[in-house]
């Protein structure tokens, strides 16, 4: 049960959570009677931090915005900006200020946006919609490091790709639902706010999942596990609940943790080289307050970026970093329930 209070100037938020167990992933599928897990405790006393991000009222160039809000009415203010970070059109965590008096809309389940916060653990994620350049790299790092990761991929990607999501499986990589299509979901795009678009339903939302995951089903033999993320970051309350209700639980990403590797274009103020992207995402423990416990990053399996700016040539740089400073790399069920 999520309770959501709006008081003075603060938005509290009050969850509680029953069970914590996640179902194997080689049974019955999602959306046949599969019972999520219930959210974590969003209490600060439980460890856990499961805020939605407010993104901020800027126009964006290109594919995948940060993680979206259910808050459709709330903008970021200059003072909840991570001056470290990049440009203002990257998405920040929402102080109690920002989002008083915000109209917000609760599923069951939040996005699951960052995981418990006593834990030295750290979940990369990749999504994967059309491009592949730069894949086997990326899968090559992973398996050096010893790193199982999740990805989320489209239908389209896994028709177009049956021989790279067959190693993905292979490599024991968790694969989550990116929709078939890769379709917007709100209105961000026209008017800078998460209402749901004219002709998006729960009905057409299912059958994009389940389309998905019945290409994977086709391809590997077995099911999606039961997660998904919103393509271009875009849901509201409502979609997470349509999605909820046919079994699919939604990942985000923490906030400053899109790493922009999508931005393919040099002269773009978005862009970041590989070299940057390592640094600044090895950077962010001294930017966060808990560090990088708990951080979920947003990465992509391939993207229009030359070879050598490939996000995959500074993985393993990546990888080692946190590896010596004690952290693990989880899945996003493992993250969810707490252990590996």
């Amino acid at each position: 049960m999520i309770l959501w209070l709006t008081a003075g100037t603060g938005l509290f938020i009050l969850g509680v959570a029953a069970g914590d167990s996640l179902h194997s992933f080689r049974g019955p599928g999602p959306g046949a009677g599969i019972n999520l897990p219930p959210a974590p405790a969003e209490t600060q006393a439980a460890g856990w931090v499961n805020r939605q991000p407010v993104k901020a009222s800027i126009p964006r160039q290109t594919h995948e915005p940060p993680a979206s809000s259910p808050a459709e009415t709330v903008t970021t203010s200059p003072a909840d900006k991570d001056r470290s970070a990049a440009p203002p059109q990257v998405a920040q965590e929402p102080t109690a200020s920002a989002a008083a008096g915000a109209t917000l809309i609760s599923p069951g389940t939040p996005s699951f946006n960052r995981g418990p916060l006593e834990r030295r653990a750290l979940l990369l994620t990749f999504d994967a919609g059309s491009h592949t350049d730069g894949a086997v790299e990326i899968l090559d790092a992973l398996a050096g490091a010893g790193v199982r990761t999740t990805f989320f991929l489209t239908g389209e990607f896994i028709r177009d790709h049956p021989d790279l999501v067959r190693r993905l499986d292979a490599d024991g990589h968790e694969i989550g639902n990116h929709t078939e299509t890769h379709l917007h979901l709100t209105r961000w795009e026209e008017i800078r706010r998460h209402e749901t678009r004219a002709g998006i339903s729960r009905r057409r939302l299912a059958g994009e999942l389940a389309r998905t995951n019945a290409a994977f089903r086709a391809v590997t033999g077995h099911d999606m596990a039961p997660l998904w993320r919103s393509p271009y970051g875009e849901y509201n309350g409502e979609i997470l609940a349509w999605a909820e209700a046919e079994g699919w639980r939604h990942v985000g990403w923490t906030t400053s943790l899109d790493t922009l590797d999508w931005v393919a274009d040099p002269n773009s103020q978005l862009y970041r080289s590989a070299d940057e992207i390592a640094r600044r995402l090895l950077a962010f423990p001294e930017r966060d307050a808990h560090g990088a416990r708990g951080a979920i990053v947003l990465m992509h399996l391939g993207s229009q970026r030359p070879a050598s700016e490939q996000v995959g040539r500074v993985l393993t740089r990546i990888l080692t970093g946190y590896q010596v400073r004690g952290f693990e790399f989880l899945t996003a069920s493992d993250m969810m329930r707490g252990s590996s």
